[in-house]
């Protein structure tokens, strides 16, 4: 009877596929992009993260020299958000997890009577599809009290070893007090495996935020400049392959009643001699330096001649929380596995997922951090619910800081890293100082007091 139950739910799962190639190969026929003009679903998945006609790609040689200009939408430097592009997919996966999961959850009273509690499983679907919808219905709501946004780009193109910069001209009412967060992000995006094991995956390799400079444009709306300065040793813009690097702008300001949020896939080039902008700003990493650090993340006193920073035990503590909760849920649906007949395999694996995640949020959320910095040295203390972890380096023993990094979350086209700080002995002793700080903003502020104490008379010359 569990093998019927159990060949049911998969055909079930079969259909739902069938249905989604079916529909993920079908035109939506009253989709538009930013200018009107109708698009393929196809179409809609490209313009979602790269500009459509960037998509052509060379699989035999996929690191071949890339002509930044092929790119439509780049070669006059005036780049639109992929903002409408979020509206429709949001709505069609919205429309799709519930649609196509909806005669399953209807089934599901009936199905319980009978014993078949993995039916459950199903509710993951329209779980997914609420969300998708909020989404839908958020993007939408942004694109009708924000419109259409454009990035004026100058130098065109982004150029290694120079200037990233450009004007944003927003219909947002001009108020001073109003503070744009920019960050410009240089990612690594690769497929590993194949087949039903085929997985994408983003790490950020470089990322600089600040606040763009803000000015009262035509109308007395709001006009966004930003500038940031590009090291020239990192990546150049890439025709997107299974492995490739790319570069996005994100825009973000808090307003009352719906938030500004805007990305921009960008061309960020070696130009050979670099370009610098010709706007008249400070660089956003300069513009305006962070003042204090939240105290859920770091708590920082005076201490001798130097600082102390404590990092408390919830400073990760939405992460611990997920952690836990999903380590639990997968163990009880393994052991509810295996009360109900299933494979042995079932249980096993997923007591083991559910018991190793659980183990980790444990962890995570268990331990504290306290470093003392000095003309002297550094000293670090991490507890382990209570029990403490002493290093030491003395300053003659300090080679370097190194900024590492210590996770990152991706939600939407929106990345944010999460940075540790690792100071490097000449004996090849590493040992983390700090971790747990959101973006470049705190770790800069956080790493440039430990250099200050450390190195007062040392200049940083470091534009990570």
């Amino acid at each position: 009877m569990l093998a019927v139950r159990q060949q049911a739910n998969l055909a079930l799962l079969a259909e739902a596929r069938e249905k989604w190639r079916y529909l993920s190969h079908k035109s939506i026929s009253n989709a538009t992009d930013d200018r009107g003009t109708p698009v393929s679903l196809d179409a809609f998945v490209r313009r979602l993260w790269v500009p459509m006609n960037l998509f052509s790609l060379n699989k035999a040689n996929p690191k071949q020299t890339f002509d930044w200009r092929s790119v439509k939408d780049w070669q006059t430097g005036r780049i639109r958000s992929n903002a409408k592009g979020i509206i429709w997919i949001a709505l069609l996966f919205g429309i799709v997890f519930i649609g196509l999961s909806l005669p399953a959850v209807l089934a599901i009273p009936d199905e319980l009577q009978k014993g078949n509690k993995a039916i459950l499983l199903v509710l993951m679907f329209p779980v997914v599809g609420v969300v998708a919808m909020v989404t839908f219905l958020r993007a939408l709501l942004a694109w009708r009290t924000f419109g259409v946004t454009e990035l004026i780009l100058d130098p065109l193109p982004g150029s290694l070893g120079g200037d990233f910069g450009g004007r944003i001209e927003t219909n947002i009412p001009y108020r001073p007090e109003n503070e744009f967060k920019a960050t410009l992000n240089c990612q690594r995006k690769y497929t590993t495996g194949s087949g039903k094991e085929r997985s994408t995956s983003t790490r950020t390799i470089w990322q600089r935020e600040g606040l763009a400079h803000t000015r009262r444009g035509l109308n007395n709306k709001t006009e966004l400049q930003i500038r940031f300065s590009v090291p020239g040793h990192l990546p150049a813009t890439e025709r997107p392959s299974s492995d490739f690097h790319l570069w996005t702008l994100q825009v973000e300001c808090k307003l009352p009643g719906i938030d500004f949020n805007r990305s921009f896939m960008v061309p960020v080039v070696d130009t050979g001699r670099p370009l610098r902008s010709s706007l008249d700003i400070p660089y956003v990493k300069d513009a305006v330096p962070l003042l204090e650090v939240p105290s859920n993340t770091v708590q920082i006193s005076s201490y001798q001649d130097g600082l102390r920073f404590y990092y408390p035990w919830h400073r990760y503590l939405l992460m611990s929380v997920l952690l836990i909760v999903f380590g639990t849920a997968f163990a009880a649906f393994g052991w509810l596995a295996g009360q109900h007949g299933a494979a042995s395999i079932i249980p096993v694996s997923f007591g083991i997922m559910g018991g190793m995640s659980t183990l980790v949020g444990l962890l995570v959320i268990g331990n504290t951090l306290t470093t003392t910095v000095t003309s002297d040295g550094i000293e670090t203390v991490r507890k382990m619910y209570g029990i403490p972890f002493r290093k030491r380096l003395r300053i003659h023993e300090i080679s370097k800081l190194e900024r590492i990094s210590g996770g990152e979350m991706q939600t939407g086209a929106k990345t944010t890293v999460y940075h540790a700080i690792r100071v490097l002995g000449t004996n090849g002793r590493q040992i983390i100082i700090a971790d747990a700080l959101k973006g470049s903003r705190q770790a800069d502020f956080i790493e440039n007091n430990i250099r200050a104490i450390l190195w007062p008379d040392r200049q940083d010359d470091d534009k990570r």
